[in-house]
């Protein structure tokens, strides 16, 4: 059933953030400077990616914005 919703599917792996096990368990409060290089690269590439694909949500033909939302 979910590949009805899901049509379009990719797989992309990441570099484990972090190489300390107690790093990883805190992963949330770390600063993008502790955060492995690789690691750092590999998201931007993917939010790169997703964004390409994404289309904006539209309401009567118009891309749906805040005020809209509201």
């Amino acid at each position: 059933m979910l590949k009805h919703f899901f049509k379009d599917r990719d797989c992309f792996t990441l570099v484990r953030p972090v190489e300390a096990e107690d790093d990883l368990q805190n992963l949330l409060y770390l600063p993008d400077v502790c955060l492995r290089p690789e690691f750092l690269e590999q998201a931007n590439q993917l939010r790169t990616k997703i964004m390409k694909k994404v289309r904006a949500k539209k309401i009567k033909g118009k891309p749906l914005d805040g005020e809209m939302l509201l």
